[in-house]
């Protein structure tokens, strides 16, 4: 049997960490069927003028497998466009598909359309990363499990070849990157209660952030060197990538996950770095309000002012071994 696992970080290498963390998982619960990667909308993976649309050349229709999986943000308000053709097609040449760790905006204008198509062509598998998502969807299948991010599973599914380093994480992509300071205890470890963000805020600052590589940015904070992973591919500026010190830009996920196990705080307004961090006991700063901070309703993430207290190793455990037991369950059955 083939399986392939949509994995397109292109656009974020964030979406990388659970797309990653689910290929590595079913290659392990199915260790004699072949687990191959499956790319994903070109429209998710990059910006295109509209007028070009019917210029792309959609090489997924060509795939040939038992099994498609999809995964994360997708049910939104472009999920009959980029999706629905791709699963009809699947469906009428008697092929299965599976939707893990999904989630969508909590006032998606399409849910009413989408959830009647999933109804019609119903996934063999399907599992939410937050309350909300799951409570909204949960009736398209008789059996759809309320999960949590695949990301959290990142830390027991890979190694990080990088020892615990003195460093802090910076990034941010919805802003410009905010002050920070902090004091330390006698050992040098960081006093989370000292911990101060000042946030830049600027009507236009999606134009004032070509320029914000003109002033000066610290190297690091009491002794923690900072470092400054940029989580989209797709800029083309210079200026974007490595304007600020100790910037990171790589097409390699696990890379990523090493500079957030090895670092002692994340500070972000990337939700799956911080993800990335808790997922491998180091607390984390969430910026901004977004949508997306519900996925971490069910890992019972605690809280002391700013931060976010990773869970527990037993609690990521426990998530990781029940759903992978129903996933197991639920790929047997669709074979039988």
């Amino acid at each position: 049997m083939k399986i392939l696992v949509e994995y397109a970080p292109t656009a974020n290498i964030g979406d990388a960490f659970y797309q990653g963390a689910l290929l590595n998982l079913l290659r392990n619960l199915r260790p004699f069927d072949e687990v191959s990667t499956l790319d994903g909308p070109p429209g998710r993976s990059f910006r295109h003028d509209g007028r070009f649309r019917e210029n792309i050349f959609d090489i997924r229709i060509h795939y040939a497998a038992d099994i498609w999986c999809f995964s994360g943000p997708i049910l939104n308000d472009r999920f009959m466009e980029r999706y629905a053709p791709l699963i009809v097609e699947l469906r009428s040449a008697g092929k299965q598909y599976m939707m893990l760790s999904c989630a969508g905006p909590h006032n998606c204008e399409s849910r009413r359309d989408i959830k009647a198509f999933l109804r019609q062509y119903p996934p063999i598998a399907f599992s939410t990363r937050s309350e909300i998502t799951y409570e909204q969807y949960r009736d398209i299948s008789d059996d759809s499990y309320n999960g949590v991010c695949a990301a959290f599973f990142s830390s027991f599914l890979f190694t990080p070849p990088i020892e615990r380093k003195k460093w802090i994480v910076s990034s941010f992509y919805s802003g410009l990157e905010p002050d920070i300071s902090f004091t330390t205890f006698l050992d040098g470890s960081i006093d989370i209660d000292s911990v101060q963000i000042k946030e830049k805020k600027y009507p236009l600052w999606r134009i004032i952030r070509h320029i914000e590589w003109l002033r000066p940015f610290p190297e690091d904070v009491a002794g923690y060197k900072i470092i400054r992973p940029v989580h989209d591919l797709s800029y083309k500026f210079g200026h974007m990538n490595f304007g600020k010190p100790n910037s990171y830009l790589s097409p390699d996920p696990f890379s990523y996950l090493s500079i957030y196990a090895a670092s002692d705080l994340t500070i972000s307004d990337r939700i799956h770095a911080c993800v990335a961090s808790l997922s491998f006991g180091n607390p984390a700063i969430v910026c901004g309000k977004w949508d997306r901070i519900d996925l971490m309703s069910r890992m019972g993430i605690g809280k002391k002012g700013l931060y976010l207290l990773p869970p527990s190793r037993e609690q990521i455990k426990k998530e990781y071994q029940n759903f992978s037991s129903w996933l197991s369950n639920r790929l047997e059955n669709a074979l039988l």
